[in-house]
């Protein structure tokens, strides 16, 4: 800053923050009374009237202390200062998701006024940040939602669903982490030993004993690996469910395209079995009706199903009736992950249930949920049951 004052002549120094005054507006920030906060940046307006920082910091102050209007002037100040000397300014990125909530509060009752601040600032909001950062673009996708909400039109709609379609494609890359991770061997943790030969014996001694400690804990996380892969199900990024969920909602409102269509199938390699190991998802993410019959095993007291129809986040409930009455109906634990072969197609899990009273007749019913949705149900009748004194009950089931 010295030197550019140095150089041209014409910029007033007394304008200028030293280092002293840096660091006190550093330890202002730090405050974490919100009040205390904007009390101290107030008394420090000559200071600090010209410095970008200061108006965000209390822009972000007075939306904490639910002062909306307030928040919304020191923006304006902020922007009145004409600071755009950044391809993308990150600093103003922080603080506007705060200011478009603090614009919704002000002007809720003003719808033009309304629609007209909630745009700029989300328009500004989309220009500083950068298409990695997932949250905050969602957060853009959903205020222009609201905006479509507020005045029907279908620009703010088309808007959000750009938006959402730019972040499922950003977040596939993590998915496809997750399941090169979930279908290779566990990678186990290793510690190498120091090279103790320029050591003095305390050295030594301590190097050894940090080493052996290191270890054991290598050990235990290694063994929790292995012992979680026995029950491990397919994983899910929720980030990109999340998106998904907003990119789906968003093209039916829409009514896209089947050339539009076609884009997003291809994008989440519908056609290839889809991004995601599960079936069932890929399902969910598909234009294209699921043609497929899916089947599982049941057995007396276990559920046997491919691997491929489930994921990290399902619950499977298995319900058992004897007429109009039920006789069990409870979530089943899983009890083992068989992996057969190399592939997803290949792996079953074994599901265990502990109903004990059956009868000719006595109808299952079992249902993958996933959420608040039930993805896929099989219904079961008893087709052959005996009761034996001394030897187990025979239960012989088929699928209706």
């Amino acid at each position: 800053m010295i030197d550019i004052l140095q150089k041209y002549k014409t910029l007033d120094g007394k304008k200028t923050l030293n280092e002293k005054a840096i660091q006190n507006f550093a330890e202002i920030c730090t405050i974490k009374n919100n009040y205390e906060k904007i009390q101290r940046l107030v008394a420090e307006y000559k200071t600090y009237s010209l410095f970008g920082n200061y108006w965000l910091e209390l822009a972000d102050s007075y939306y904490e202390t639910n002062q909306y209007q307030k928040c919304l002037d020191s923006v304006k100040q902020y922007e009145a200062l004409g600071i755009d000397i950044y391809r993308k300014d990150y600093d103003y990125a922080t603080v506007l998701p705060k200011v478009i909530v603090a614009a919704q509060k002000v002007y809720y009752n003003d719808n033009a006024r309304y629609i007209e601040n909630v745009e700029k600032y989300t328009q500004l909001l989309t220009e500083n940040i950068t298409t990695d950062n997932w949250a905050v673009q969602y957060f853009a996708a959903e205020v222009y939602l609201d905006l479509y909400n507020r005045s029907s039109k279908e620009k703010y709609i088309e808007t959000a669903y750009n938006i959402a379609m730019n972040n499922v494609t950003v977040l596939l890359g993590e998915q496809r982490k997750l399941n090169e991770t979930y279908l290779a061997e566990v990678k186990k943790e290793t510690i190498p030993e120091p090279n103790y030969k320029y050591m003095s014996e305390g050295q030594k001694k301590e190097a050894e004993k940090e080493y052996k400690e290191n270890v054991k804990k290598s050990d235990a996380y290694n063994d929790s690996l292995v012992k979680a892969r026995k029950t491990e199900l397919p994983p899910l990024y929720e980030p990109l469910i999340i998106n998904c969920d907003l990119l789906f909602g968003l093209a039916e409102k829409l009514q896209i395209s089947n050339s539009k269509k076609d884009e997003v199938e291809k994008i989440l390699q519908t056609a290839n079995n889809g991004i995601f190991l599960s079936n069932t998802i890929n399902d969910k993410y598909s234009f294209t009706p699921n043609q497929k019959e899916y089947h599982i095993l049941l057995e007396k007291n276990k559920v046997i199903i491919p691997v491929s129809l489930l994921n990290s986040g399902c619950i499977v409930n298995v319900t058992i009736s004897d007429g109009n009455d039920i006789v069990y109906s409870d979530e089943c634990t899983i009890k083992e992950v068989k992996r057969e072969g190399e592939t997803i197609d290949t792996f079953n899990a074994y599901y265990e249930y502990k109903n004990k009273q059956w009868s000719d007749g006595t109808r299952v019913t079992v249902k993958i949920i996933y959420g608040e949705e039930d993805y896929l149900t099989f219904n079961f009748k008893v087709k052959e049951y005996k009761s034996n004194w001394l030897f187990p009950d025979k239960v012989v089931f088929e699928e209706e």
